[in-house]
């Protein structure tokens, strides 16, 4: 049995790790707003709210087309692609825990902006913990409440 020293050592290091996992996965500038498609193109913003499951854990989100570069997803962070119209899916991988998202399906049309968000899920039924990660496009509404305050991605 462990003595209360190293329970409490265990706790800091812990709480130490979840800060720092915080802190140093988005720190680039903070969301500003939404801006335009550059003419024949469609804009996507995708984001990951902050969140305790897999916190530490980026996600590195791409487009089927390949027409947009790959940017990792840190925890409460956005990014901005700007990619040719037309069907395509987005996909996301975790880096550390190489856990995939189900993709999201979207048809781009040119001139418009769309939203998506990256939600991570970890629940447990006492006997195993679980967890999920999809992608699914946003209404934009809920998308501009939910990128208030977030930081966007490092390229």
């Amino acid at each position: 049995m462990a003595s209360n020293t190293t329970v409490r050592i265990r706790l800091v290091t812990l709480a130490l790790a979840a800060m720092t996992g915080f802190a140093g996965c988005a720190s680039g500038p903070p969301f500003k707003g939404v801006e335009p498609a550059p003419p024949g193109k469609a804009v996507v913003y995708v984001y990951r709210s902050a969140a305790l499951a897999q916190a530490v854990n980026r996600y590195a989100v791409r487009f089927d087309s390949g027409f947009a570069t790959p940017v990792e997803l840190g925890n409460g962070s956005w990014a901005r692609f700007v990619v040719d119209p037309g069907p395509n899916q987005i996909r996301a991988t975790g880096q550390v825990m190489f856990m995939p998202c189900a993709p999201a399906a979207v048809d781009l049309k040119a001139g418009d902006v769309y939203f998506a968000e990256l939600s991570v899920r970890m629940w447990g039924d006492g006997r195993q913990n679980y967890q999920s990660c999809k992608l699914a496009v946003a209404n934009r509404d809920e998308a501009l409440r939910s990128l208030s305050g977030l930081s966007e991605a490092g390229r």
